[in-house]
Order: C-alpha cells, then structure tokens, then sequence
C-alpha cells in the first residue's frame, strides 16, 4: 500500500465516558482507499455524514499511534489537523476516527440522589382538577418527590397561566420563525422554536447582529445552555417544551449584553459567511474574495481572516454546483442517457480497482455523439486534429479530443476523451475507440495533424499507431503554431 493512501477506522454513533476514557455504544466502519493527497477538512465531514452522523454535533478526533484516549486523541478541527493526522500515521495505513456526539455524554448520567447533592430541587406539586366551574378548581392532588435539574427551574416565571377558562391552563408564547426572524432574531424568554437546532442557529446569529461572544455550559439534545464569555451576567437556558420537539427559551438574565462590540467573533466562521452570501453568490460565482471581506464587514461589522473567506466561498459553490467527488457517482447514469437519448452514439466508461472487493475509482470516460461520427464521415474533409488540454478542479486529468475541418473550412467536434495523463497508453485507448466508431485509416485514408507537443511527437506517435497495428500508409503531419 502506498504511503499517501490509508484505511479509515471510522467509529461513530457513540460517546467518551469516565477516567480513563472509554468510548461506548456506537459502530464501526471502514473507509478504504483514502489518499490522503485529496483529503481535506471538508472531505472529512463529508465521510462522517455519508455514516449518517450530523457533524453540527459532533466532535470528531483522531487517536495517536500506540497511545490511548486519555492523551492520545487529537481533535480533527480544520485542514491543518487532517494534514497532521496522515503525516503522523504515514507508513502505517490504518488510522482510527472517533465521531463523539456531543448530545449524548454519559458523564451526563447521574441518579436522582446525586441530583438532589447538587442543589436540584425536590417539590411537592399541587395540581387543580377544574372540579369548581371557572378558574382553578378547588381539588387537589398531591405529587411528592418531584426531582426536578436546577437548569429546568431557571424560569419559574413560565408555570405561571397567562388564560385560565374552566379549569385548563393555556399560556401563549411567541414561535420563532426560521424563514422569516432568522436574518434577525430577537431573543425573548418563553419564544418556542423548531428544534435544538434552529435554536443554536438562531442564538449564533444574534451573537454575531450584536457583536458579542457566548460560550456554551451545556450543548446537548435536549437542553442548551449558554452564557457571555466575559462573565457580565448573560446567560440563558433552552430545553424541550412538555412533551414536543420544539425548544424553548426557559430563562433570559441580563438581556441584552452590554459588553462591548466584538469584530472578531468565533461564530462568525466560514459556515456562517457561506450561508450568508450564498444567494449573491449564485448570482455572481467570479465574486473576488476581497469584495466578500468588505460585504461582511460593512453588512455585519464582522472581520474575516483570507483563509476564512476562501473556505465559505468554497462551500457556497459546492453547494451550488454539487461536490465534484459525488458528481462522478452520476457518470454511469449520464453515459446511459447519453446512449438513451443519442441513438448510435459512444460514452464508454473505464474504472479500475485496486482490489476486487473495493469500489471502483473512476479512469477515462469516451464520448462520441452519432451525429457528429455520421458528420464527419461523410461531409468533412479526411483530416483529424489531435490535442490535449489540462483540466482544471480537485481531481486534475486531461482532455483529449478530435476534431476535424468541414466543408466551410471550420472546426468540427469529433470526439472528446478525460483520462488520467498524455500516456501511450491512454492515447491508444483513444484512438482505438475512435476509429472503432469513425472507420480504420486503410478504408478512409486519414490523415492525423497534431501540434508538435512532446506527446504527439513524430516517433511517440508512430509508437502509438504500431501499438494498434497501423503503419506509415497513414500520414502524419506537425500543425506549426506560430
């Protein structure tokens, strides 16, 4: 196995509990053929949510060679840690990722009686049965040893009914609306919303609107609670309301923040500048990175570092244009349209594997339309350019293509190849499928102009055409480009 490609151990769906450090519940998978050249921060948590895991809520490490979890794992952060990562495993293939959920920590898992140790509170609760007409009723019924978290009692302000009509409580809270107050949310006690996750959302971006920093005391999935990193005295508590998925904000103390504005924020991150400015992204794709900087500046008095903006705008354009690596699983279904809906025509695909129970890698694909194969044969001139061109993107290759000359003397589109390199053998993987659509050379008497490149010099190429048994009867001219 090469240096540059590993196995990922990847184990995920559980937590790290207790000292030492041990990891439960979860699963294990591995990821084979990882080449550690194209592998970034991004491609990581494209791994993890290909395992279904939400990377929102998790944090992901990886755990040193021949050490164990007290001091051996390392947190997989940014792009840097992932280079780090492959250059310490180097030479030993197999590399062990831990996906932690943060919402499931059995650290967390305490009995009633250590609840009660802690300050939590434990009540008797009376509860009217509406028995007297209107208002609260005047039976009772007596519930005892009620263990109720402290965190749960912040906002005592909250069993308090706002209508009461023949006995039922009903109070009434504002819904917060992630469509229309996400731009920005005004937080208020009691406001209900969605999920967890829109909550997070929502206090992240009312952070970065107000130029503040919070730091989170408990960021699980059923409770969050957050506070001002410079100790003022914000804090608020969120949890699930009753027995529903929505959140909702139980306390708010010292709303707002009266620290003063922050222009560095840690929440404003790449996530959220690509979230943000995506639309005019999709507007405008060549937007220059240093016109980004300013938008967020002048429209969110927020500073960004080079290496941040470069990043959101990486991410908004994926999500625009889709991952390049998930476009090539769709390249199977796009040659059986192309043959579907071009009757006649060529889209050849070739894979390789490394193993035969691996999953194949893409190598060359071979287009011909019928219609330009007919064209050429039967209307243009006997005469075929060859050339190549590099391909740009994250996984590089080449282009090669034929065209030939019609009867106003313009190009025409023959056929068109992406393959790994200018190779002997990718050229006459080419060729072959070409003349295999077009007709030999002995019937048709073509004629081959190539462009004097290192390539498709005089000798390489006749190396090429007695690799596919044709000789000197063809002609072969150099184009001279001036």
């Amino acid at each position: 196995m090469a240096d540059s490609v590993f196995v990922l151990e990847v184990h995920h769906g559980g937590y790290f509990v207790g000292l030492p450090k041990l990891y439960l519940s979860g699963k294990v998978d591995f990821i084979r053929n990882v080449d550690s050249d194209l592998m970034s921060y991004f491609e990581v948590l494209d791994l993890v949510k290909g395992l279904g895991c939400n990377p929102e809520i998790c944090n992901i490490y990886h755990k040193m060679p021949d050490s164990d979890f007290d001091g051996g794992l390392r947190d997989i952060k940014a792009d840097t840690d992932v280079v780090d990562m492959f250059a310490i495993h180097k030479g030993r293939g197999i590399i062990s990722v831990y996906v932690e959920n943060i919402g499931v920590n059995g650290d967390e898992i305490v009995d009633c009686t250590a609840l009660v140790s802690k300050g939590s509170a434990i009540r008797n609760l009376e509860v009217g049965d509406g028995s007297g007409g209107s208002g609260t009723g005047t039976g009772q019924c007596t519930v005892d040893n009620i263990v109720i978290d402290v965190d749960e009692v912040e906002n005592d302000d909250l069993n308090t009914p706002m209508q009461s009509v023949d006995g039922n409580q009903t109070m009434e809270f504002t819904e917060f609306s992630e469509d229309r107050d996400m731009e920005r949310p005004q937080l208020e006690k009691g406001m209900l919303f969605a999920n967890a996750g829109v909550f997070r959302a929502a206090l992240r971006q009312h952070a970065i609107l107000n130029g503040t920093e919070f730091k989170f005391l408990k960021n699980e999935g059923h409770r969050v609670t957050a506070k001002c990193k410079n100790d003022c005295g914000w804090r608020i508590h969120a949890s699930y309301f009753e027995d529903t998925t929505s959140f909702q904000i139980k306390s708010l103390k010292c709303h707002p923040c009266q620290c003063p504005r922050q222009y560095r924020i840690r929440h404003a991150n790449s996530c959220w500048l690509s979230r943000t400015y995506i639309d005019r992204l999709r507007d405008d794709p060549n937007w220059k990175l240093s016109a980004i900087r300013k938008a967020a500046k002048r429209d969110h008095m927020v500073d960004m570092s080079d290496s941040q903006v470069y990043r959101a705008k990486r991410k908004a354009l994926q999500e625009i244009e889709g991952n390049h690596r998930q476009q090539y699983w769709k390249l199977w279904d796009y040659c059986e349209m192309i043959r579907r809906t071009n009757p006649g025509s060529t889209a050849l695909l070739k894979v390789e594997r490394t193993l035969s129970n691996t999953a194949p890698v893409f190598q060359r694909m071979f287009v011909v339309y019928e219609a330009q194969a007919r064209g050429f044969v039967n209307g243009c001139r006997p005469i075929i350019g060859l050339d190549a061109c590099h391909l740009k993107g994250p996984f590089l290759g080449q282009l090669m293509h034929a065209v030939g000359r019609d009867a106003n003397d313009q190009m025409f589109p023959i056929a068109i190849a992406a393959v790994e390199a200018e190779l002997k053998d990718s050229w006459v993987w080419f060729l072959e499928n070409l003349l295999q659509v077009i007709g030999r050379p002995e019937e048709h008497g073509w004629t081959f102009i190539s462009d004097r490149q290192k390539v498709c010099t005089y000798p390489f190429f006749l190396l090429v055409l007695s690799a596919m048994n044709i000789f000197p009867s063809t002609s072969l001219m150099h184009a001279l480009i001036l």
